[in-house]
């Protein structure tokens, strides 16, 4: 198969196992309504965020491998799973009634998406690898 229809194949198929991902998540998380704080969205946000850069600064070396999983797992999965336009459509929903909710969660999925995506970082930081120089950085 040409590397390119792979590629593109691999993502789709990524792509259908981070949406089922993402909706496994959102049933799963507890009293999660129009007016509450949408927990869901953030800790699909937060744990996507971890994910996806302890997936770009770790194990992943160089190689024919690389060009068809990463983005299979980067833009497919963690893609499909994560939720950016979600996150607008929370914001706005909670700023019709709770605007000081609504700022507190923007903020809250900001501030706490980099916090999860440099713990990522770290994470990747410390495990071993064979040959140095072979991760994205």
């Amino acid at each position: 198969m040409n590397e390119k229809i792979a590629k593109y194949t691999a993502i789709g198929i990524g792509g259908m196992v981070g949406a089922g991902f993402r909706y496994a998540a959102s049933q799963a998380m507890p009293g999660s309504t129009v007016t509450s704080f949408p927990w869901d969205t953030v800790f699909v946000n937060w744990s996507g965020a971890f994910l996806l850069t302890l997936l770009l600064f770790s194990f992943f070396p160089k190689n024919r491998w690389q060009s068809v999983m990463l983005p299979a797992l980067t833009t497919g999965i963690i893609g499909a799973y994560t939720t950016f336009s979600t996150i607008q459509l929370d914001f706005f929903i909670l700023m019709e009634t709770r605007f000081l909710l609504a700022t507190a969660y923007l903020l809250f999925t900001i501030f706490g998406g980099l916090t999860a995506s440099f713990l990522g970082y770290r994470v990747a930081q410390m495990i071993p690898r064979e040959n140095e120089g072979e991760g994205y950085e």
